[in-house]
């Protein structure tokens, strides 16, 4: 792998490393201040020589691309697994490189366009699914691409793992829904400057991806108070999500905790039968009794130092047991200290958060205070 970030073109890299097979440029080449580059063609001008082993290719944002060149570069390139066009400005003649893409390199398994591709069809979008059925990873952003391009995906690449929709106002939740709902492969998705219903997150079908998904990210979700629980309930059959965002409007705790009046009285009932069962055993074994009043004292002495936090820190089964990072934007009712015990009590293996206005002040103080003793990094953006 090389990581270019020099004034130099592809071509010229690929001459002079012909065993190349990772190429990304971090930054746009500049062979003087004020001199548009070219970062396609060589600095000789002369066609690009015939290599085979380029096998994945990203190219860096804000660059001016020669389309025609970019072309001649794919043409050579008949081994590349993966592309990636990073941000660029909008190109007029960007449909050469999906009209060349099929025919030069045939062996795509990862596509990311990242470009403002607003006045590409919907046909080219079709015809790239269907000549790469093996594709696993898909980004798009600033396409015009409607449902009925993205409900093709599952149809079309059966093996979709990876799929980022950002800045596509056409996308709605019915074709994520049915993403969901169609790919029994996917593990991250990502749909962002896209505003979604909640109804994402409702209907009869069951998620096909529920025991695959381990990223879920949406950034611009239009909770509606009465989708609460189901989302909660789609949440929670997520057993290997790791890596969850939700922001948007109407965000609520119930979004994924039951409400707290009924898990407190679960716990209640879970003391009562524990208090019975410590007498039951005083009563039977009374040559104990020493040892089970120092361990009544130590329990005493940690309520001190952390109340409420015994009760609730150790459920038996949290609900979402491998979730590492989680990030929140704007509960409309801000959570108070029990609630934000209960809430952090079901994600044991949490690494960080990041939760803009959703604790209250005395909640605030509390993650700062027992932040360490909770067991993960950091907690930001209160």
């Amino acid at each position: 792998m090389y990581q270019a970030i020099y004034s130099f073109s592809i071509s010229d890299f690929l001459e002079a490393f012909p065993a190349c097979q990772k190429l990304v440029l971090r930054h746009a080449p500049f062979r003087g201040i004020d001199q548009k580059s070219n970062i396609v063609t060589n600095t000789t001008g002369s066609p690009v020589a015939p290599k085979h082993l380029l096998r994945e290719l990203r190219l860096p944002p804000t660059s001016e691309m020669d389309i025609p060149s970019m072309v001649k570069v794919l043409e050579s390139q008949n081994q590349l697994r993966s592309i990636e066009f990073g941000g660029h400005r909008h190109q007029q003649r960007i449909e050469d490189i999906f009209e060349a893409l099929p025919v030069f390199c045939p062996h795509l398994t990862s596509f990311v366009m990242l470009i403002a591709t607003s006045s590409m069809p919907n046909a080219l979008w079709i015809n790239l699914f269907n000549s790469y059925p093996n594709l696993w990873r898909f980004h798009v952003g600033g396409s015009i691409m409607d449902d009925s391009v993205v409900r093709l995906l599952p149809q079309c690449c059966k093996g979709l793992k990876d799929l980022s929709i950002s800045h596509c106002p056409n996308v709605t939740f019915q074709s994520v829904r049915d993403i969901l709902t169609s790919c029994s492969r996917l593990v991250c998705l990502n749909v962002g400057g896209v505003e979604l219903s909640s109804e994402v997150f409702t209907g009869s079908v069951e998620w096909a991806c529920k025991a695959t998904l381990r990223d879920l990210s949406l950034r611009c979700l239009q909770a509606r108070r009465a989708d609460h629980e189901q989302i909660r309930y789609r949440l929670e059959q997520l057993v290997e999500l790791e890596r969850l965002t939700m922001c948007g409007r109407h965000m609520h705790m119930d979004m994924m905790l039951p409400p707290l009046e009924n898990m407190l009285k679960d716990l209640q009932g879970e003391d009562q039968q524990d208090v019975k069962q410590e007498q039951q055993e005083q009563q039977e074994q009374e040559q104990q009794e020493q040892q089970e009043q120092e361990q009544q004292e130590q329990q005493e002495q940690e309520q001190e130092q952390y109340p409420y936090l015994h009760e609730c820190l150790a459920p038996p089964q949290p609900l979402y047991p491998r979730l590492k990072m989680l990030r929140f934007q704007e509960f409309e009712t801000l959570m108070n200290v029990e609630q934000t015990q209960r809430f952090f009590a079901e994600v044991p293996e949490i690494e960080a958060a990041y939760m803009t206005r959703c604790f209250d002040s005395n909640a605030i103080t509390w993650l700062s205070q027992y932040r360490r003793d909770l067991g993960f990094g950091s907690v930001r953006r209160f």
